[in-house]
């Protein structure tokens, strides 16, 4: 674990489609390295698709059941990314609302790292991808293996109960 403290912003970019145990790690370790952390919610106008079947709201409220500890929400904002049909026009404005100079992004999306190339990016590594990824818990639970060893203990539930109905409901 590094011990150099960051003074800009961690700012997370990602779809949480759902939050998994990588997200839990990663956003963990930023906590300890930076001040503060921004974890902007991507493709936040998508919902009920096979690829974003759960809402921004949905996420949100996941991912602060998450980090509900006391410590934790006072270093995290969250913010919603929607995505736009130009990707230049996405990227200004997130350049717009998020200043270079403030902050340091976290994101494994290659299209993101080209669209802000003149931003700094922090270093992570991705744990468990293929298993932790998004789109292999998706999977797993469409066609009803089990996936729960992915998701975070504090998340288990919620999506054992509501978040395999609303997966599966949008395969129809």
């Amino acid at each position: 674990m590094p011990s150099k403290t960051y003074e800009k912003t961690a700012i997370l970019i990602g779809r949480f489609q759902p939050p998994h145990k990588g997200h839990e790690g990663l956003i963990l370790s930023l906590l300890k390295t930076h001040k503060k952390l921004t974890v902007a919610i991507g493709s936040s106008c998508k919902k009920r698709q096979k690829e974003n079947p759960f809402s921004a709201k949905e996420r949100l409220f996941m991912l602060k059941k998450l980090f509900s500890q006391k410590k934790a929400k006072e270093k995290i904002k969250f913010t919603f990314l929607p995505d736009n049909p130009s990707n230049k026009k996405w990227a200004q404005i997130f350049c717009k609302k998020f200043p270079k100079e403030k902050y340091i992004i976290y994101s494994a999306n290659p299209l993101v790292r080209k669209l802000l190339a003149t931003y700094e990016f922090g270093k992570f590594l991705l744990v468990r991808r293929k298993s932790w990824q998004g789109k292999a818990i998706r999977k797993k639970i469409i066609e009803k293996k089990p996936y729960l060893s992915s998701i975070p203990a504090k998340l288990r539930n919620w999506m054992k109960g509501k978040g395999e109905k609303i997966m599966l409901n949008c395969q129809k």
